[in-house]
């Protein structure tokens, strides 16, 4: 992640990268452990213990709250082995591609803003595992 936040801060203008980078560097966070399930026609996620998200795989738009309390749209689609979720904010687009395979989880958040001259992009992989006090159907991955 280090490599790629450098390469985008270092693109920004300088009068606003270290107000940038705090916030970049939080969005960016790898997540511990990813809680996923399908229910019906949703695909619900939830990062550590940040707000469970729950967006319709058909791509409707979803208001959605963060833990920052910003509001958001969200939105769902899936093809073949991945799900693309597609945030749209004030400050900017996020979208997180969930690649399944039975090796792992692969994640990658592609963050861009008007202030980006080009995207944050970073690729995380989590190895899948099941606590004991997961429910029937959801999965976790670390």
């Amino acid at each position: 992640m280090e490599t790629s936040l450098e390469r985008t801060l270092d693109a920004m203008n300088f009068a606003i990268r270290f107000v940038a980078k705090p916030g970049l560097e939080a969005v960016m966070e790898p997540c511990q452990v990813y809680e996923l399930d399908f229910a019906g026609e949703n695909f619900i996620v939830r990062c550590d213990r940040r707000p469970l998200i729950v967006a319709p795989l058909d791509g409707t738009p979803t208001p959605s709250t963060g833990s920052n309390g910003k509001t958001y749209t969200v939105s769902a689609a899936q093809s073949g082995d991945d799900v693309v979720l597609s945030f749209s904010g004030e400050s900017g687009n996020q979208i997180t591609r969930y690649r399944f395979s039975d090796e792992a989880l692969t994640v990658t958040r592609e963050i861009s803003s008007e202030h980006l001259k080009e995207p944050l992009i970073c690729d995380y992989r989590y190895v899948a595992s099941t606590p004991p006090s997961a429910g029937a159907g959801g999965e976790s991955a670390r």
